[in-house]
């Protein structure tokens, strides 16, 4: 049926044409030209161009046949035509309120905050600012759809805001533990008086040094005491080596901590 009428609107066109017309020879072929153009550009998706050259067939220049295809066309574009409303903001977040616009490629008149009209579906939209870098947006204009935000902002920037410089990483140790201090405490008593107890059964009165000038006439009490002495000696040193191989365990596998050591030192920068 649109075949039909289309081709019906064409032969309808071309009579026109060929027959005496209120307006000028090149206002016909616009009209015809503007009427073809129209319904290709619509069915291509097209609906920028397909409303710029409806409006040219819709005038009242053009014969009623076209005229009244075209503004019935022209209202179905426009409801479906979508537009974007492009807002921009600079480093301090303030809203832009002059620059450059381009869609795909292609200068906009429109000014920031204002409707623009595009055809549905990907778009890529670029601002310049004076003094400022470029900044793109890929944006979809879904048809149909009006005043759709498209929001495009530079980096903020905070410049009286104080920077603080790396925080130190956290600080990992392995304190001494008290017990190892106890340990090592006992153990070098327990030597002292290993060594004290040792040196005086040997050098002492009475001791061996003192024993071998009355052997084999020795009083008893002078070799128990001998033995005696010896003996603490040897107790002694037992527990200095056990009190110092147990320090030295606990030193070994002590555990590991880790301490925040906060912001400080720091470094700040204005």
């Amino acid at each position: 049926m649109s075949r039909f009428r289309a081709a019906f609107s064409l032969l309808l066109a071309a009579a026109w044409v060929t027959t005496p017309a209120r307006a000028h020879a090149g206002e016909k072929e616009t009209c015809l030209r503007t009427y073809v153009e129209g319904q290709a550009h619509r069915k291509d998706g097209k609906l920028v161009a397909a409303r710029e050259a409806l409006l040219v067939c819709a005038r009242s220049v053009c014969p009623n046949e076209i005229r009244a295809d075209c503004a019935g066309w022209l209202m179905e574009v426009e409801a479906s035509l979508p537009t974007l409303v492009i807002s921009a903001t600079d480093e301090h977040g303030e809203n832009l309120a002059t620059a450059q616009i381009t869609i795909d490629g292609v200068a906009s008149a429109s000014t920031l905050g204002k409707a623009v009209s595009v055809d549905p579906g990907e778009h890529v939209v670029r601002l310049q600012a004076a003094g400022k870098k470029e900044i793109e947006k890929r944006v979809v204009a879904v048809e149909g759809v009006k005043n759709q935000a498209v929001k495009l902002g530079y980096p903020l920037q905070t410049p009286n805001e104080p920077t603080f410089g790396p925080v130190p990483a956290p600080l990992v140790q392995r304190p001494t533990p008290t017990s190892f201090w106890i340990l090592s405490a006992v153990a070098v008593a327990s030597v002292a008086v290993a060594t004290g107890f040792g040196a005086s059964a040997v050098w002492g009165s009475p001791g061996y040094k003192s024993l071998e000038e009355c052997r084999p006439r020795c009083a008893p009490d002078d070799v128990s005491a001998v033995d005696r002495k010896l003996r603490i000696a040897d107790v002694a040193l037992g527990i200095g080596v056990l009190s110092a191989s147990a320090a030295v365990v606990l030193y070994l596998t002590r555990p590991s901590q880790t301490t925040n050591v906060g912001l400080a030192p720091f470094v700040v920068h204005f």
